[in-house]
């Protein structure tokens, strides 16, 4: 499957560059613009050149703030306290292919993007019939690849638009079988073994992707 992705994003890439080197063939005066995006990745910015009438680079990069929540329970008599954390973000750099000539507001995206996502989770365990504290147990999930190939769809104004743009982008990356860390301390540090590690892993491999979903709003330097 990896091998395939690659691939397939490799040859996208390929063919736009060749579709765009015989666009420039004829008259065509590039329209670059600077840009804002929001997202699964977080917010941020973005600079996309156009190479052809109907071929562009895009370059962006977003970031989101780690979010977390606590939760309380109980496991085996123990009270648990366990607190999660998510944050998210990266830089992308995406190839975009209009096939319709009349409507370059819609697009082919194919990339690639250095994802910064991390989930992780650390949780406390108290055993009150003894008044005594178990210990830490934490668990860190990140993406099997740090750079992950990108395939989407882009909808928007762009091929009417004068000074300014906006689009919507839907489409998903490929990170491989997510990577799992686990650490501990005190009584239950023995818990953060390579066996549970491992069945961690196994259980959360089918999640490979992840979805790429944003809004655009793009300032064009020179008008159409």
């Amino acid at each position: 499957m990896k091998k395939r992705l690659l691939l397939l994003t490799g040859l996208l890439c390929l063919s736009f560059t060749h579709l765009a080197q015989e666009e420039t063939a004829t008259s065509f005066s590039p329209r670059p613009s600077v840009g804002l995006q929001v997202g699964s990745l977080g917010a941020g910015l973005q600079f996309t050149y156009p190479l052809s009438k109907r071929i562009e680079l895009r370059a962006s990069g977003t970031y989101l703030p780690e979010l977390g929540m606590t939760f309380t329970g109980k496991s085996g008599g123990a009270d648990v306290t366990s607190d999660y954390k998510f944050s998210t973000g990266g830089g992308a750099l995406v190839a975009t292919y209009s096939p319709f000539a009349k409507r370059t507001g819609i697009k082919i995206a194919t990339g690639a993007i250095y994802t910064l996502t991390k989930v992780s989770a650390v949780n406390t365990y108290y055993l009150p019939k003894y008044d005594e504290n178990l210990g830490v147990l934490g668990i860190e999930i990140n993406p099997g690849l740090p750079v992950n190939p990108y395939l989407g769809i882009i909808l928007g104004n762009a091929g009417k638009a004068k000074w300014v743009s906006y689009a919507f982008e839907f489409g998903a990356m490929y990170h491989g079988k997510p990577q799992v860390t686990m650490t501990g301390e005190g009584r239950i540090a023995p818990t953060a073994n390579e066996s549970n590690t491992a069945i961690i892993e196994n259980n959360i491999s089918s999640l490979q992707f992840y979805p790429y979903a944003n809004f655009q709003l793009n300032f064009f330097l020179k008008k159409q």
